[in-house]
């Protein structure tokens, strides 16, 4: 299988598993808040992944991997996994879920310009194409509510308008920093020890400075909360931030994070089966659209 072709499946494989772990995350969510949820998931998947790393090089953490690759990937934890993620759950609660997640649809466009700018990586037509169909497509299925209206007392419409494109810009740039990160010859479950295990030191760190240490640790009590955010943690942040790093360690960032940004749209079938959601004839035909980008994608090497 030539690279090109492994980091689009990866990228697809990512998507997918962020759908399923994004429903059990949703369900612990409605038990323990959005916020408990995700510093809970960095520590069972930073456990997770010391553990795998363990198996596979028989040493819990890569401390050989060097300065260079620990600096990048840590850098990009801060941008993509605490600042982007936390822009996003602010933007939640302004705008709602499902206007931030069409905001987030220019994930790619950061990743394909900054990628050009960075890393010097140059996209033929067919492989631009995609990316826009794909995100047209995402956009589209997922846009049922184009009207912004809020009474959140987080903010105005504006800044969660702002917040949630900042967030996909952060997205894409931790994207670009985990690819400046990953020489050849670091292992991807390496890279993602030390971005996973990067995120959880920072995000806990700012957790006992704006004093939430007590009630956090309260909150993963939870019996079931707990098991859903076990489980989304080992599909989501271990294996599915795996295959992100794969992608983009070995296709354009541009189209990994493009096929990366089907989520939303994955997730429809499993919410309709779980959530009990209608699923309306304008999320199929976006569906159909992003499917015939993904296609492009596929098949642009």
């Amino acid at each position: 299988m030539d690279p090109l072709t492994l980091g689009a499946l990866a990228g697809l494989g990512a998507a997918a598993l962020w759908s399923f772990s994004s429903l059990l995350f949703t369900f612990a969510g409605h038990a323990i808040g959005s916020m408990m949820v995700n510093r809970w998931r960095l520590v069972f998947a930073t456990l997770i992944l010391i553990f795998v790393h363990l198996i596979f090089f028989g040493h819990p953490l890569p401390l050989d991997a060097g300065s260079g690759p620990w600096f990048w990937l840590a850098l990009s934890a801060a941008v993509g996994l605490v600042i982007g993620d936390s822009l996003l759950f602010r933007s939640y609660l302004i705008i709602g879920p499902r206007n931030a997640m069409v905001l987030m649809t220019l994930a790619p466009v950061f990743s394909t310009v900054m990628a050009w700018i960075f890393l010097g990586e140059i996209l033929n037509l067919r492989q631009l194409v995609g990316i826009g169909i794909t995100g047209g497509g995402v956009a589209w299925a997922i846009s049922h509510h184009p009207r912004i209206v809020t009474t959140s007392s987080e903010g105005s419409p504006t800044l969660g308008i702002l917040l949630g494109a900042g967030a996909g810009f952060c997205q894409a740039a931790g994207l670009i920093l985990a690819r400046k990160g990953m020489p050849d010859e670091l292992s991807t479950i390496s890279a993602n020890v030390i971005r996973m295990g990067s995120a959880m030191v920072l995000i806990w760190l700012l957790t006992l400075l704006a004093g939430k240490f007590p009630e956090s640790t309260q909150a993963i009590r939870h019996r079931r909360a707990g098991w859903q955010v076990a489980v989304g943690s080992l599909i989501g942040p271990t294996l599915g931030v795996w295959l992100s790093l794969v992608a983009v360690k070995y296709a354009p960032v541009g189209v990994a994070s493009s096929l990366m940004s089907t989520t939303p749209i994955l997730m429809i079938p499993l919410s309709a089966l779980f959530l009990k959601e209608h699923v309306r004839l304008q999320s199929i035909v976006g569906t159909v659209v992003a499917v015939s980008g993904v296609v492009l994608l596929l098949t642009s090497g």
